[in-house]
């Protein structure tokens, strides 16, 4: 069965990373929509619905209606499907050009490790959050 076929948007994220982490942190406690799902990129979700794509970051891939969004751009759609303010600021980060938003994102996800710190577990799949997460 495809991952897509189950749910329209999902967010998959490094979940050992603490910045991630607190990043979803943020999303569920700020999204309108309430529709997206969320999987670890060590999941089986992952494995199942990615194995077929390359050189895709371990830090954030979100697949939407079919298509996959890396870097800048998925965190753009992220931030399309929280609604609200949100949908507004996503269209204002648009004006920057690609290449220079995908040049910050790279610059922090290379380092989020060192900024932010490493966990063993995602600390957010115990919670009452626990259904919006595929694995």
């Amino acid at each position: 069965m495809n991952v897509h076929s189950m749910h329209e948007t999902i967010v998959f994220f490094d979940s050992t990373c603490l910045l991630c982490n607190r990043t979803l942190q943020w999303i569920l406690s700020n999204e309108r929509s309430h529709t997206m799902q969320f999987a670890p990129l060590n999941g089986t979700h992952s494995k199942q619905y990615l194995q077929e794509l390359h050189d895709l970051p371990d830090s954030l891939i979100v697949v939407h209606n079919g298509n996959h969004y890396i870097l800048s751009s998925g965190v753009l759609l992220v931030l399309d499907q929280m609604g609200g303010i949100w949908s507004f600021m996503s269209r204002c980060f648009r004006i920057i050009p690609r290449f220079i938003r995908d040049a910050i994102y790279t610059y922090i996800a290379n380092h989020r490790a060192a900024w932010f710190g490493r966990t063993e577990e995602c600390l957010l799949m115990k919670g009452s959050l626990r259904d919006r997460f595929l694995d």
